[in-house]
């Protein structure tokens, strides 16, 4: 199969490239330029991008923007305790 990554060069992406690359074509697109890119916020581009790429079997978008500031200031405001996994295990009660 051909699958269209979007947003492979990020932290999600990188993965979900490494996990598909070993079965099928997979095809990267990024933000920035160089190799196959879209800006997801013009459509033009996004048209742009389809008409580059041409016929594909899927496409998945792991496109996002990461404020990692944002995220370490979060877990300062949140309790230092670890966090417990409270689902998908059995617990039994004594």
């Amino acid at each position: 199969m051909r699958v269209i990554v979007v947003g492979a060069t990020g932290t999600i992406g990188t993965a979900v490239v490494a996990a598909l690359g070993t079965r099928h074509n997979v095809v990267k697109v990024r933000h920035q330029e160089g190799g196959f890119h879209v800006d997801l916020a013009s459509s033009d581009s996004i048209n742009q991008l389809y008409r580059v790429l041409g016929t594909f079997d899927a496409l998945v978008c792991t496109a996002g923007w990461q404020n990692l500031r944002a995220s370490i200031n979060m877990r300062s405001r949140v309790s230092d305790r670890p966090v417990q996994q409270t689902h998908g295990a059995s617990q039994s009660r004594a």
